[in-house]
């Protein structure tokens, strides 16, 4: 993936999951949805996870997995709060 793959995956997951409820966690179906209709190329499966990969790595985001609805719930940490507001996601 490009670099600048990199950063539009990064910035179109991050601005979903800070428009979501601070208490509330976004199923994958959701949040994928949504960054989806976000960029002019939805993301390939394997970028989808790498992606997801990177930003779990970095602290950005976590997941919960919810075997009643048998996937993951997504949320943004206090970290991906303050790194997307340095990127002037609101």
């Amino acid at each position: 993936m490009t670099e600048e793959r990199h950063i539009a995956l990064k910035e179109a997951i991050l601005r979903e999951l800070v428009h979501t409820p601070r208490s509330y966690m976004l199923p994958e179906r959701d949040l994928r949805s949504g960054v989806n209709l976000t960029l002019e190329e939805p993301p390939t499966q394997a970028e989808w996870e790498e992606i997801q990969l990177t930003l779990e790595q970095d602290g950005i985001m976590a997941r919960e997995r919810s075997d009643a609805r048998r996937t993951s719930l997504w949320y943004i940490t206090p970290l991906g709060r303050r790194h997307a507001k340095e990127m002037n996601i609101h």
